[in-house]
């Protein structure tokens, strides 16, 4: 008998305990509880806050239009600056997102370009409040995105304290390049 399959849940009056075998176990992904799903099919574009940390009046919007045929036709984008470096942040809308200290989470989402002659770059963090200057926890370093096609990307991360939080999706593109796109936003508790 493997026990690395086998996933041990003691329920007592108001603890659940996960025995520490299914912690890196395939299998735990049943226990998996989504915190946080946007996919913009119901204008949440608009509770989200944008920043032009660097002031030159190019960030991110809602978009509205039909893009291609990826679930829905809405998403948020960054559009291109011809001469500045990109520096702008996309925050999730308020008190929507609530984390455990010492749980382990997941955010995956769907990310693109519009040409992939002109890649793009995007990190994501994490912080307690809808500004730059909170995003302290990293979640995904800078990473190029160059295809026209969506792709989804996971990654894992915790926090120390309780409370609510948001994602910040920074674009740090390039100047002359064309619009990043990201879609699909979901959080999810790991254990």
């Amino acid at each position: 008998m493997n026990f690395r399959k086998i996933i041990y849940i003691i329920i007592l009056p108001t603890l659940l305990f996960i025995s520490s075998c299914a912690k890196d176990s395939k299998y735990i992904k049943y226990l998996q509880t989504q915190i946080y799903n946007c996919n913009f099919e119901q204008n949440e574009a608009e509770f989200f806050t944008f920043e032009d940390k660097n002031n030159d009046e190019v960030t991110w919007s809602a978009v509205c239009e039909n893009i291609d045929d990826y679930n829905n036709n809405e998403c948020i984008e960054y559009s291109e600056n011809y001469n500045k470096n990109a520096d702008d942040w996309a925050f999730t809308p308020d008190e929507q997102i609530y984390l455990n200290a010492n749980s382990v989470y997941n955010l995956s989402f769907s990310t693109k370009c519009s040409d992939n002659k002109h890649s793009e770059r995007i990190e994501v963090k994490c912080g307690q409040s809808q500004s730059s200057s909170s995003m302290k926890i990293s979640i995904m370093e800078a990473t190029t995105i160059s295809s026209e096609s969506w792709k989804t990307y996971t990654n894992s991360f915790s926090v120390v304290n309780s409370g609510y939080y948001y994602i910040g999706f920074h674009a740090i593109s390039y100047a002359n390049k064309r619009e990043l796109l990201v879609d699909n936003i979901k959080v999810t508790k790991i254990y």
